[in-house]
């Protein structure tokens, strides 16, 4: 869990891991609580965001996910790192969104050829909103 400073002008603020934040106590719900040595804020676990709907992954019938086993394909998916500019992870989250598929799948079924570029020409990928051409 990365917890951080909240305090802008702590000079720990937004660091992790530097051996300033230490436990303070639990709140009504039983939840620990963190403050920061330097300056007595109380700091607060980075938390993640949900993912959207097409993020998620879709439950396949009479199937348990297992770690390490194959899913949809004969073979398990490795991690991959990219780099995006912000406008082109903007269009790639938008048209999976508009495909209902999670980035990685829409990337996966692009790469193995069931998904065509001549398809993907049909959208449009305005910034402001994805819809078939016609």
């Amino acid at each position: 869990m990365k917890i951080s400073c909240s305090r802008k002008t702590c000079s720990a603020f937004g660091q992790v891991a530097l051996g300033n934040i230490i436990r303070n106590g639990h709140d009504k719900n039983g939840k620990q609580r963190y403050k920061c040595k330097l300056c007595d804020t109380p700091a607060t676990p980075k938390v993640k965001p949900s993912p959207k709907p097409h993020q998620r992954k879709k439950a396949i019938a009479g199937h348990k996910s297992l770690r390490g086993r194959p899913e949809m394909y004969s073979e398990v998916k490795k991690k991959k790192t990219f780099s995006l500019t912000p406008t082109a992870a903007q269009k790639l989250d938008k048209l999976s969104a508009a495909l209902d598929l999670s980035q990685s799948e829409l990337i996966e079924q692009i790469a193995k050829g069931l998904i065509d570029f001549d398809s993907l020409k049909s959208f449009s990928l305005d910034l402001n909103q994805v819809h078939p051409k016609g």
